[in-house]
C-alpha cells in the first residue's frame, strides 16, 4: 500500500498538487512534501551558469528577430499603424518573426527572473504563465511555416488537385485558439486544477493539435519533396529532347579557332541559345534605336563603332562557359530557330516548373524547416511530459531536461530564423540578378550604371549599348 504523504494541496509547500494522497511536486522541487528547493541540489553554480547562458541567447534571439522584423516592415516607404498591422498580420514571415521574437523575450524574462519559482519570487500562477506561454508561440511559428508551405503547393498544383485548403484553415483556427487554450490550462495548474475534468479535456486538445501539426509536416514535406523530384526528372527529359532536336542547327554555326572540335554539351548548348535568340531581337531593333538618334547628338560612325564593339566582345569572348573554362569563338551572327519537342498533349500535374538551381534551393528550405519542426515538436511533447508526470524523485533527470528543452526551443526558433531571412543563393542567377539603375541627363544624354564589381564586364557591356 503506497505511503500517504499529503491529504491536501496545503501539505505540498505551495509548490506541488496532492494527487492520490501523494504530492505531485512542481518541476524543480523535490521531495515527499516539495519542501526541497531545485537549487539546492544542483549546486548554486550550476543553476547561475545555466540561468545567465540560456537568459543572454534567449534575449540575443529576441533582439535579432525583432530588428529583422521591424527593417522588414519599415521598408515600405508609406507608413502608418493600419498598414504596419496588415503587413504584420497578413504575413506569415512577419508573423513567425514577430512569434520568434516574443518567444525570446518571455523566455528571457521568466529565465533572468525567477525560473520555476526557486526564491519564491513570483505566485505560481503567473511562473506557469510566464512559462507556458512559449509553446502556443513555437505552434504558432509552425503553424505559419505550414502556412506558406500549404500556399506554395497551392500555387504550384492544378486546381483539381488542391485538396489541402481545407488543412491549411485548419491550422490557423488551431494557432489562434492556443493561446486561450494554453493559458486556461496554465491557470487551472496554477490554481491546483489539474485533476480536474476540464484540465485534462485541455490537455488532450493540445496532444491532438501535435498530432495534427505533425501531420502537417509530413504531408507536405512528402509532397514538395515528390514535386522536387518529379520536375527534376522532367526537366532532365525536356532538356534532352530540346539538345537532340536543335543540335543540327547550331553545330554549324560553332566554330571555333582551335582545330579541335568542343562537344556541345546541353550547358553549352542552352548559353548558345539564349545568346543567339537576343542576338536577333538587338539586330532588329539596332536600326530603330540609331534612327531615334540625330546626327547632331551623335557620332553616328562613333556609335556603331561602339555598337559593334560591344556586341562582338559579349558574343566572341564570354560565350561560352563549360567546366568552368571560357571558349574563344569566331561566330557568325545569324539568327535560328529552335524547335521544341512536342509534350504529345500530356498535361503536367502542376502549373509551375521549377529549374534545377530552384531545386536545390528549395530542397535545402524544406530540409531546414523539417528539422526545426522536429525540434520544435520535441519540445511540445516535452512540455506534455512535464505536465502529466511527477519528477519530484528525480533532480539530475530534471536539470538534464531543463537544459534539453531550453537548448531545443532555442536552436528550433533559430533554424526558423534562418529559413525565413537568409537567402540562398545559386551562383548561376546571381550573375544576372543584380539591380541597374539607369539615370539619362537630358543635356549630353549619358547614362549612368550602377553595377557590382564582379559584374563590371557586364556594366561595360550595358553603358555601352545604353
Amino acid at each position: 500500500m503506497p505511503k500517504k504523504t499529503c491529504s491536501s494541496h496545503n501539505d505540498c509547500n505551495d509548490h506541488g498538487d496532492c494527487i492520490s494522497d501523494k504530492c505531485s511536486c512542481d518541476l524543480g522541487w523535490f521531495g515527499d512534501k516539495c519542501n526541497k528547493n531545485g537549487i539546492d541540489e544542483w549546486g548554486e553554480e550550476t543553476w547561475k551558469t545555466l540561468v545567465i547562458v540560456f537568459s543572454i541567447m534567449f534575449f540575443l534571439l529576441f533582439t535579432l528577430a525583432l530588428t529583422k522584423l521591424y527593417k522588414t516592415i519599415n521598408s515600405d516607404k508609406h507608413w502608418g499603424i493600419n498598414r504596419t498591422f496588415v503587413r504584420l498580420f497578413r504575413s506569415p514571415k512577419h508573423l513567425s518573426l514577430f512569434y520568434i521574437s516574443l518567444v525570446g523575450a518571455l523566455r528571457g524574462i521568466w529565465i533572468s527572473y525567477d525560473p520555476y519559482s526557486l526564491n519564491n519570487k513570483m505566485p505560481r500562477v503567473g511562473d506557469r504563465l510566464l512559462c507556458e506561454m512559449v509553446y502556443p508561440l513555437l505552434y504558432g511559428v509552425y503553424t505559419c511555416v505550414l502556412l506558406v508551405w500549404g500556399g506554395l503547393y497551392q500555387g504550384i498544383a492544378s486546381k483539381k488537385t488542391d485538396p489541402f485548403r481545407i488543412l491549411r484553415r485548419v491550422l490557423l483556427w488551431i494557432m489562434i485558439i492556443s493561446f486561450p487554450g494554453i493559458a486556461t490550462l496554465s491557470i487551472l495548474k496554477g490554481m491546483r486544477y489539474s485533476n480536474t475534468t476540464a484540465f485534462i479535456l485541455g490537455s488532450v486538445c493540445v496532444g491532438l493539435g501535435i498530432v495534427i501539426l505533425v501531420f502537417g509536416f509530413i504531408l507536405f514535406t512528402v509532397l514538395l519533396f515528390c514535386y522536387i523530384d518529379n520536375n527534376s526528372k522532367k526537366n532532365d527529359l525536356e532538356e534532352g529532347k530540346l539538345y537532340s532536336a536543335t543540335l543540327s542547327e547550331a553545330q554549324p554555326m560553332l566554330t571555333t579557332e582551335k582545330q579541335d572540335d568542343i562537344p556541345l554539351t546541353p550547358n553549352l548548348f542552352r548559353r548558345a541559345s539564349q545568346i543567339f535568340m537576343f542576338n536577333e531581337s538587338v539586330n532588329k531593333n539596332q536600326e530603330e534605336v540609331l534612327a531615334d538618334r540625330s546626327d547632331d547628338e551623335w557620332d553616328r560612325n562613333i556609335y556603331q563603332k561602339k555598337q559593334s564593339r560591344t556586341w562582338y566582345s559579349f558574343q566572341s569572348e564570354d560565350l561560352f562557359e563549360d567546366s568552368g573554362k571560357f571558349v574563344r569563338t569566331n561566330t557568325k551572327y545569324e539568327s535560328f530557330s529552335i524547335r521544341y519537342p512536342s509534350k504529345h498533349g500530356q498535361v503536367s500535374h502542376y502549373i509551375l516548373n521549377l529549374t534545377k538551381e530552384d531545386g536545390v534551393v528549395f530542397r535545402k528550405i524544406v530540409i531546414l524547416s523539417t528539422l526545426s519542426a522536429i525540434l520544435g515538436i520535441s519540445v511540445l511533447l516535452l512540455y506534455i511530459s512535464f505536465t502529466m508526470s511527477n519528477w519530484g524523485d528525480k533532480p539530475h533527470g530534471t536539470l538534464t531536461a531543463i537544459y534539453v528543452s531550453f537548448s531545443l526551443e532555442l536552436f528550433s526558433c533559430v533554424i526558423i530564423y534562418i529559413v525565413f531571412t537568409t537567402q540562398i543563393k545559386v551562383e548561376a542567377k546571381e550573375r544576372l540578378k543584380f539591380v541597374t539603375r539607369i539615370c539619362i541627363d537630358k543635356s549630353d544624354k549619358e547614362a549612368i550604371i550602377s553595377y557590382p564589381k564582379n559584374l563590371a564586364h557586364i556594366g561595360d557591356k550595358l553603358y555601352y549599348y545604353f
